[in-house]
């Protein structure tokens, strides 16, 4: 793409685009030379969520840890990074003043655009998707989605998703294998069935094989075309509300296949793999998770210095 990055609207959204300060070429026009045949790979950072769990009067988006804000920590990653060559930011009007500050100061040059995101976090998704077929994205691109509140997502997790799908895989998402026995627990609606049970309460109904089980992360990434064809036919459902998007893909495969019998769809399937992530990955949902979160910011800040001495 050569177009230029201006002021207009979302295809669908009567939010305004903002190219970001100072640098205002369009999503997938700076593809860089570690991109195969220069194919943009595209990071979107989800920063839009409002924080009910923490503390409603500072946004955790925003939250200095190690003298850095949260998203820029984020947003950093994903500068350095070889192979990414844009990014998306997606906020909320509250902190969106902060956010264009944020990327300004810090000059985050791959910063191509600030967008508004939506209610729930599939809206800001699917924001960032119509922007970027707005902006004629390649469909063989690479789209990474990344909770913006994950500030310590190495370059190891990233790179990994990338080359699982260069390896053709439809779809990567970091995730750690779960060291603790899960429970599937539903909540009884109704009534309760004996008198030890209380309606309301929470029953487990199946014990999930552990060397099965994986914690999810983020980033989460995808071939263009596969989650924006996943999103239009999910969007059908209006019950379905996807808190990642490895849901998104499984959902439009279970209605690909109930409404190709009906309607002659074709089928739709995808390939996810597994990229390990690691434990620092940690996102930042409560303000107990900020002693943990300082810590790490430590660390690395002391192992940056080290290898900038030992140079």
């Amino acid at each position: 793409m050569t177009e230029r990055m201006c002021d207009g609207k979302m295809r669908g959204n009567e939010d305004k685009i903002r190219a970001s300060a100072g640098n205002a070429s369009a999503p997938g026009s700076s593809a860089s030379s570690e991109s195969p045949a220069g194919v943009p790979v595209v990071s979107v950072v989800l920063a839009a969520g409002l924080g009910t769990r923490f503390d409603p009067r500072n946004p955790k988006q925003l939250v200095s840890i190690a003298g850095k804000p949260v998203i820029a920590w984020s947003l950093e990653a994903f500068e350095k990074n070889a192979f990414v060559t844009d990014i998306i930011l997606v906020v909320n009007s509250r902190v969106r003043a902060e956010a264009e500050k944020i990327v300004s100061s810090y000059s985050f040059k791959k910063v191509k655009a600030i967008i508004d995101g939506g209610i729930e976090r599939y809206h800001s998704v699917r924001n960032s998707i119509d922007l970027l077929d707005e902006y004629g994205l390649p469909r063989e691109s690479a789209v990474l989605f990344h909770d913006g509140v994950r500030p310590f997502v190495s370059q190891e997790s990233i790179n990994g998703c990338i080359r699982a799908l260069r390896s053709g895989a439809d779809a990567a998402a970091v995730a750690v294998a779960s060291t603790d026995t899960l429970l599937h627990a539903v909540k009884r609606s109704n009534s309760a069935v004996c008198e030890s049970e209380t309606a309301g309460e929470s029953y487990v109904c199946d014990v999930p094989n552990r060397s099965e089980m994986f914690c999810a992360q983020t980033p989460q990434a995808f071939s263009f075309s596969i989650i924006k064809h996943a999103h239009s036919i999910v969007s059908q459902d209006e019950n379905f509300k996807p808190t990642d998007d490895i849901g998104v893909l499984l959902h439009a495969k279970e209605m690909s296949r109930d409404l190709r019998n009906s309607q002659s769809l074709e089928p739709f399937d995808a390939r996810t793999v597994i990229v390990p992530g690691e434990k620092t990955n940690i996102k930042i949902t409560v303000l107990d998770d900020l002693p943990a979160a300082e810590f790490y910011a430590q660390n690395i800040l002391q192992k940056n210095s080290h290898c900038e001495i030992s140079l």
